[in-house]
């Protein structure tokens, strides 16, 4: 999943890094095309989504209860998204590391989920 974000999210960002125009760039593609990129996008999350699927299928990948494809892809495209604006930005080099060490978060996750009747302030 990692290779997937680092390919549709880092490619581009690290072809733009390397001008000294990036900001403008970056400024003038929002403008003028942000309809044709938002298209993209949802085109985008909806592949990965069929892609979960498919993963699900092959018994590679089980959701907990409570979670879909659908809710599991904007996740993991909100969190490339959120690499691409870090601050301070992300090094073009650490984007790869960035964008696998976000899913292995999404995916997996870092904590353990608190038990729900210890933190709910109605409960105390």
């Amino acid at each position: 999943m990692g290779e997937i974000m680092n390919v549709r999210y880092g490619e581009a960002r690290r072809r733009l890094s390397s001008s000294p125009h990036a900001l403008e760039i970056n400024d003038q593609a929002f403008r003028r095309a942000g309809e044709t990129m938002m298209e993209a996008a949802a085109v985008f999350q909806q592949q990965l989504a069929e892609f979960l699927v498919e993963l699900q299928a092959a018994g590679r990948l089980r959701l907990r209860p409570g979670i879909d494809v659908e809710e599991l892809a904007q996740l993991l495209a909100d969190g490339a998204r959120g690499v691409n604006q870090a601050r301070p930005p992300v090094a073009p080099e650490k984007l790869s590391a960035r964008y696998w060490g976000m899913c292995r978060a999404i995916l997996h996750g870092c904590v353990d989920a608190p038990d729900r009747k210890r933190v709910d302030p109605k409960q105390e």
